[in-house]
């Protein structure tokens, strides 16, 4: 335990040097050449943009994909010679992380409405070897627990000395490549452990959503590829979407690493289902459209009973299946989730309350910058801000 808090602490502080090192290079100023696209991105939309990408490194991009009613506007903004630029980039496609998560949930109320499993299913009943650590205080792990992360299992599996002894002496990191199928039976027969009694405590657990996956994938007998094809993908016609990055070679996005160079993709083998998918925000506004009810589909119900609060972790703050909730001053909620690899951030955030939602994904490693996350909650006050404007001229 000691080495591994020290291998910890020691890359943690490893991460804070290069990225003062990396701030302390930057220009003062990058020159905003933003171009407004009204009726939605307006000056307003391009001055939040400029302000928020200052401490952005050159070859940067934001790709944007905004909702507001019937209305859909796609921006892109480059970081060129110490200057903002806008460009064309809603199909580029970037790794986006955590947001797959939400697409497993979905997958699970799929899986629910059809029959093949239920929502409260344990999950020792998915494997044929009994789990080292199923249950707790006489408590079993759920389905749903996984989906919204109370079932008390750690963030990730077993130790994280080996890949940040890879991350530290390579500057390559790769984090789930190693954690095979062989490697997550062997963890739940022999060191699976719960930090917490299951449906008490909400702690993010990539763990627990790449489980629900795995259960799902037990139960069809279908890849989890073959699954979000076939239930989310083509029936919101998100044809740029897929786990698969050589089915997309030549149009994924370059990722850039703290350090600044080309960033390495990431390999998730067993846990696809917490975050292997590859998007773009013209296929991931086609999920906004159709969760805020604006566009037909079969999956409204599933969609609307995915908001649905599972757990509430505070006065501020639930989450439902595969959303996270936050809770506004007035007790609005807005529906989110975000995502991070070794080059790339994402974002997305929906207000069905005033039909709004934002997605942004980046090529840029967590650490350069401040939190993408604060930028999509920003965006998405903009344009609600436009509205109301626009209503009270009315």
């Amino acid at each position: 335990m000691k080495l591994k808090s020290i291998f910890i602490k020691f890359g943690g502080a490893l991460c804070l040097f290069f990225l003062c090192f990396s701030c302390s290079n930057q220009n003062s100023e990058i020159k905003n050449s933003l171009i407004s696209k009204y009726p939605v991105i307006t000056q307003a939309f391009t001055d939040t943009l400029s302000t928020y990408l200052q401490e952005y490194p050159e070859g940067a991009e934001l790709a944007i994909a905004v909702v507001k009613d019937s209305l859909v506007e796609f921006y892109g903004v480059r970081v060129s010679a110490n200057e903002l630029l806008t460009i064309e980039n809603a199909e580029n496609i970037y790794e986006i992380g955590s947001i797959t998560k939400l697409f497993t949930s979905i997958l699970f109320l799929s899986s629910v409405s059809r029959g093949e499993v239920g929502l409260n299913d344990s999950l020792q009943q998915f494997f044929p070897f009994p789990l080292k650590a199923g249950e707790r205080a006489g408590t079993p792990v759920t389905l749903t627990h996984l989906s919204n992360h109370t079932s008390g299992l750690p963030r990730v599996a077993g130790s994280s000395i080996k890949p940040m002894i890879e991350f530290i002496t390579s500057f390559k990191y790769n984090p789930y490549r190693s954690f095979t199928q062989e490697a997550l039976e062997n963890y739940l027969k022999n060191e699976m452990e719960l930090d917490t009694i299951p449906g008490t405590t909400e702690s993010y657990s990539n763990l627990g959503a790449s489980l629900l996956g795995e259960a799902l994938v037990r139960r069809t007998g279908k890849s989890y590829e073959v699954l979000l094809q076939e239930r989310i993908f083509q029936p919101l016609g998100m044809t740029q979407s897929t786990t698969k990055r050589d089915a997309i070679e030549g149009k994924l996005v370059k990722g850039i690493n703290l350090f600044g160079g080309e960033a390495t993709n990431w390999d998730f083998a067993v846990s696809a289902p917490a975050g292997a998918i590859l998007s773009s925000v013209k296929d991931l506004s086609r999920l906004v459209q159709a969760a805020l009810g604006l566009t037909p589909t079969a999956l409204i119900e599933i969609l609307d009973q995915s908001r649905r609060e599972t757990f509430r972790v505070n006065e501020s703050s639930g989450v439902g299946y595969g959303w996270q909730i936050a809770y506004r001053k007035s007790g609005e909620p807005i529906y989110w989730h975000n995502g991070a690899t070794g080059g790339y951030t994402s974002a997305l955030a929906i207000n069905p309350g005033r039909n709004s939602g934002v997605v942004v994904l980046s090529n840029v490693n967590p650490f350069t910058a401040e939190n993408l996350t604060t930028l999509c909650f920003k965006l998405l006050r903009v344009i609600e801000s436009r509205s109301e404007s626009e209503s009270n001229l009315l």
